[in-house]
Formats: C-alpha cells, sequence, structure tokens
C-alpha cells in the first residue's frame, strides 16, 4: 500500500469514529431535550457534513461540555431535593436535623458511614481529609464575605492572613485531589459524588432516591472515589 494510500485509510478511520461519536451524542441530546442542545448538535452534524473535522471536533465538544455540565446541575437539584426531603420526613418524628452550610452537623452522611464501619482504613482517611478541606475552604468563604463588618486591626489582619492561607491549602489539597479523580475517570462526576456526601453530609440513601440497590451501587462507587482521592491526597501511593 502507497503512503498516499494508507493517508487514505487513516483519514477514512477517523471519519468513521468521527460519524459514531456523533451519532452516540445525537442519542444523548434527544434523551436530555431539556438540556436544549439541539442547536449546538445541528452544528456539528453540518460540520460533519462540510467535511470539516477539527470545526466538527470543536462542535461536538461543546454539546459534551453542554450535557454534563447540565446533568452535573440536574444531579446537585436532585441532591438538594432528596436532602430535603428526608429532613421533613425526620423532622415530622421529632428527629434532630440540622445541617450546616459549611460541613459536619449533627446529622452527616459520611460520619454515618464511618459510625457504621463502612469506611474504614485509607478510605476513612481520605473521606476526613476531604471533609476537613471542604469545610475550612466554605467557612473562610462565608467569613470573607462578612469582613466588612469586623474591626480591622493588627491581631484581627494576622489572624485573618493565617486562616486564608489555611483556607489556600485546603483548596489547593482538594484541587489535587479532585484533577486526579477527573483524570482517572474523565469525569468530575465521583468527586462530585464525595462532595455531596463528605462535604455538604448527605446521605447515599437520600442521593439514591431511596432505592436500596440504587444506594449499594452508590456507594460503591464512592468507595472507588475514595481510592482515587486517597491517591490525590498522598494518602495511598499509586500502583508503579
Amino acid at each position: 500500500m502507497t503512503l498516499a494510500a494508507k493517508a487514505e485509510a487513516r483519514i477514512a478511520l477517523e471519519w468513521r469514529k468521527l460519524i459514531e461519536r456523533a451519532a452516540l451524542v445525537r442519542g444523548r441530546v434527544e434523551a436530555m431535550p431539556e438540556a436544549h442542545m439541539e442547536g449546538p448538535m445541528r452544528t456539528a452534524e453540518n460540520r460533519i457534513a462540510l467535511r470539516q473535522m477539527d470545526k466538527a471536533i470543536e462542535a461536538l465538544d461543546r454539546v459534551d461540555d453542554g450535557l454534563e455540565d447540565h446533568r452535573r446541575a440536574k444531579a446537585e437539584r436532585e441532591s438538594r431535593e432528596a436532602a430535603a426531603e428526608q429532613d421533613a420526613g425526620l423532622a415530622a418524628k421529632g428527629v434532630d436535623t440540622l445541617r450546616t452550610a459549611t460541613g459536619v452537623g449533627k446529622r452527616h452522611g459520611m460520619l454515618w458511614l464511618i459510625d457504621k464501619k463502612r469506611l474504614t482504613g485509607h478510605r476513612k482517611r481520605a473521606a476526613e481529609a476531604w471533609s476537613a478541606d471542604y469545610t475550612l475552604v466554605r467557612t473562610y468563604s462565608l467569613r470573607s464575605c462578612l469582613n466588612d463588618n469586623t474591626p480591622h486591626g493588627a491581631a484581627n489582619d494576622d489572624l485573618d492572613t493565617t486562616t486564608a492561607k489555611k483556607a489556600a491549602d485546603a483548596r489547593n489539597r482538594q484541587a489535587n485531589a479532585r484533577a486526579h479523580i477527573v483524570s482517572a475517570t474523565g469525569s468530575a462526576r465521583l468527586a462530585d459524588l464525595i462532595d455531596a456526601v463528605c462535604g455538604r453530609g448527605e446521605y447515599v440513601r437520600a442521593l439514591a432516591g431511596n432505592d436500596q440497590t440504587r444506594a449499594l451501587a452508590m456507594e460503591a462507587e464512592l468507595g472507588v472515589a475514595l481510592d482515587l482521592a486517597a491517591v490525590g491526597y498522598d494518602i495511598l501511593r499509586p500502583a508503579a
């Protein structure tokens, strides 16, 4: 086979892969009409029809990003709604349902898992590290918003600088752990799951819509997520 023929065959293969990818993305667009990605999808398909490969890839990437943003927003909304419903049910039974905005409250999904011995070893350490950093970053962010109402002085300024440094370190640690999860899985979904359970304190069962089978599967996913987080936090060393 000549070089020209090989090049032509390689290009044909790339086009076939692109067309197959477009078909998959089209299916996701049609399955999520509420994401309003029909227009961008048509643009991508037009680029393919015009044999504009680079522009077609860029257009498909934009559609993929839009669908992922919509999925994440929907998951977060459903998580909040499930938690609110669970809180309301427990409150009606006289159970304390205090949930703080910045970390661990009297009810916390991560603490429940630890108490039930469902998070042990490096997974427990990774969960606690994530929870501590999540809390520190958000506590400092809230405090910063209120700084204008706080008297300034040398002591206060020194304290604020120290807290800011700790918050920045926490933000960097968590960003590194999140980046490792995204790099390993190609998605932020598992990092979002740790945020929900170890950060906001949601219960896995609530996130699963009180479906036991789905909850068990989600708990298994959380375990994988914490394995990856443990590597990101240098609690575990990656396999050589």
